[in-house]
């Protein structure tokens, strides 16, 4: 009998999230489930003192609970990474030895957690992206104003680069706006100085964008109608007041949906689209995504087909 388990921030019973959606499908096939919150993977490598050299990560982890392991995993949240976590990064390790399978793989789930490393990424394969550049929080003025340039002038957006559910992603018109989110964005405990946030070309939408989950070979398409923007925040996700229908999926569409999934190494995720004078860019891709939008939408169960992606994984083996 296959076992089973989601891996996300926090179980809940309420059918908006996602864990909730895939343990009800898990255990609709009488698969035997369980679920981990991330924060409850334990590492111990940072009460060894300073300087002590650990070779064997097999040793660190001897120290800690044990988790079963089981055949598939299926990640219903992103983590927050970044680069100088190194706690977060023993914590991914450890979990890549507790199942046989991953939706999504481990490394490429924690690379596109991080808008950085994601975009890089879309860069490296070719995917139409807005223009996109990095800056430290505490750039200065010139640095501010050579990358605004780049960028066509203002407005322009900054983005956290840890996904926030659309609430770290800013329009900024001036100079004195970009300093002032720069500033805001330390007070996030996982922007270090050494981790960049992104500023990026601002594209009017003009009320209508796509967001689309691809499962494997299979694309569900939906438009977003209503303005992805609110009084000061630029908002890339789908809220509760928005309304979502189902769109065609056209070849231009198709061809930008699995160039951008080989890039990111992905079996499911959530892209989000946008037209901008006729032509599809990415504005950003998430690793698992929101779920429920979509099955409205499109009339399908995504939960069960991301966890018949996971089943399938395994009987591959």
């Amino acid at each position: 009998m296959i076992r089973a388990r989601v891996v996300g921030f926090n179980s809940s019973d309420e059918s908006r999230y996602n864990c909730y959606s895939l343990i009800k499908s898990l255990k609709q096939r009488n698969i035997k489930t369980d679920f981990l919150a991330i924060n409850e993977v334990e590492v111990r490598s940072q009460f060894f003192p300073q300087g002590t050299e650990v070779n064997n990560s097999d040793f660190i982890f001897n120290f800690v609970k044990k988790i079963e392991k089981v055949d598939i995993t299926i990640f219903s949240d992103p983590v927050f990474f970044t680069p100088s976590d190194l706690v977060l990064s023993q914590k991914l390790e450890r979990l890549k030895k507790t199942s046989a399978v991953f939706v999504n793989e481990v490394d490429n789930h924690r690379d596109i957690s991080n808008k950085v490393f994601m975009y890089k990424k879309l860069i490296e394969a070719g995917v139409p992206i807005p223009k996109t550049y990095f800056i430290l929080c505490d750039a200065e003025d010139n640095i501010i104003d050579e990358t605004v340039n780049m960028l066509g002038g203002y407005p322009v957006v900054l983005k956290n680069p840890i996904g926030t559910m659309g609430n770290g992603v800013f329009k900024c018109s001036t100079l004195q706006r970009v300093k002032d989110i720069l500033e805001y964005f330390k007070n996030f405990y996982y922007i270090k100085n050494e981790n960049p946030v992104i500023v990026q070309e601002y594209i009017d939408t003009q009320g209508l964008f796509i967001c689309t989950r691809v499962i494997k070979d299979k694309i569900f398409p939906r438009f977003s109608l209503g303005s992805p923007y609110a009084e000061n925040t630029f908002k890339s996700n789908i809220s509760s007041d928005r309304t979502c229908v189902a769109c065609k999926v056209t070849s231009e569409l198709s061809d930008l949906c699995f160039k951008t999934m080989n890039a990111a190494g992905l079996d499911t995720a959530r892209i989000d689209i946008f037209i901008n004078k006729g032509k599809l860019s990415v504005c950003e891709v998430n690793s698992i995504g929101s779920i429920v939008t979509n099955e409205f939408a499109n009339n399908v169960d995504i939960s069960d087909l991301i966890v018949q992606t996971a089943i399938d994984k395994f009987e591959s083996l």
